[in-house]
Order: C-alpha cells, then structure tokens, then sequence
C-alpha cells in the first residue's frame, strides 16, 4: 500500500480549519502524514494546528514561513516537504468526505500509469450545509460538455485548467515534472501549473 502525504497551505484560516482538520481525522485511511505550512497567519490558526497534532492521530508537520511566500510558493514548499508516495493537496476551508483518501489511492493502485487523479466535490456553505451544486456544474459548462464528447479530455485541459487542486492527487514522482512553480504568471497558480 503507497504511503500518503496531505500538503496542506493555511493563511489566518481559523474559521473553517478545525472542521477540515477533524475530516482528515475522520478519513477511512489515515493519511500516513500531513504537512501544514502557514503563511504568516495572523489569527488562531496555529494554535489550532498545534492542538490538533497533539491529538496523535497521524503524524503532523507544521512550518510557519518566516515571511509570506504566497498561496502558490506555499504551496510548493509544502508539496517538497511531503514524504509519502501519493501526495493529497488540501486547502484550509474544505471538508473531506470519510472515503476521500480510500477512493483515491485505489485508483492509483488500479492502474499503476496513472500519475494524478483529480475528483468532483460539492459546493456547501459556511455551516457545511451541501448546496446540490457540484464542482463540475459550475466548471463543465453544457458548451464544454458538448466539447468534451468530440474531443479527447487532454484537449479540453490544454485549452483551460478545469481542475481545482483541493481535488488532485498525484505520484511524488511528478513532482520533478513541475516543481518549481512559477510566479511571474498570475492566472497560473499552483493547481493549473501541476496540471498544465
């Protein structure tokens, strides 16, 4: 079984950190660890960093920036600390479904080409109430349904990033195809990078 690594990026992301960080406690596979980098947050956010880890579930990393790097430079130096085979990237304001980490392992596992695997995700509120609105239904337009059935996926993707990265999951070995992430872009931000 690959071991599995979550890169995870906080910027005074208090107010919804605890429920992302119990949802990754709640998973049917434990991640084997998960890495937090603050970028010089201002609020409560590593002192709920700091008393989650105490909790012993999994193995926590937590490095705080000695100045802001940015979403997207955070976001690298996250995914170059990760150590597991399969790196997850999380953002601090989501919510994992229990099987997240399950499902996805077992596509790589299904299929040993595959080197990254992006999924849907439904929208909620503040209160974590789902809107019946998938992810999907807002970026996979009925004009880019239709293209996507006379044309291959990669055509599409090659055209505009339709991959969100709280979604994606890729082979630590990837990392070589797309490390360092650019800055001097910025419509090209750490998810659209890693998958263009």
């Amino acid at each position: 079984m690959p071991t599995t690594s979550i890169a995870l990026c906080t910027y005074n992301g208090a107010k919804f950190l605890d429920e992302q960080l119990e949802s990754i406690a709640r998973q049917t596979r434990l991640p084997d660890e998960l890495v937090i980098c603050d970028d010089c947050s201002t609020d409560e956010t590593a002192q709920i960093v700091k008393r989650f880890a105490e909790t012993g579930v999994f193995p926590v990393r937590f490095c705080v920036n000695e100045k802001n790097l940015g979403s997207t430079k955070n976001f690298e130096k996250a995914i170059e600390l990760c150590a597991g085979e399969i790196i997850f990237l999380c953002d601090q304001d989501d919510f994992w479904e229990p099987t997240k980490i399950e499902k996805i392992v077992a596509e790589f596992e299904q299929d040993g080409q595959i080197g990254l695997v992006f999924s849907d995700a439904e929208i909620v509120d503040e209160n974590l109430r789902k809107l019946n609105i998938k992810l999907s239904d807002l970026t996979f337009t009925p004009e880019i349904r239709r293209t996507i059935e006379t044309k291959s996926f990669l055509q599409i993707l090659l055209l505009r990033n339709y991959i969100t990265g709280a979604t994606l999951a890729f082979k630590s070995e990837f990392r070589r195809e797309f490390l360092p992430l650019p800055i001097d872009s910025p419509e090209m931000i750490h998810d659209a990078w890693i998958v263009f």
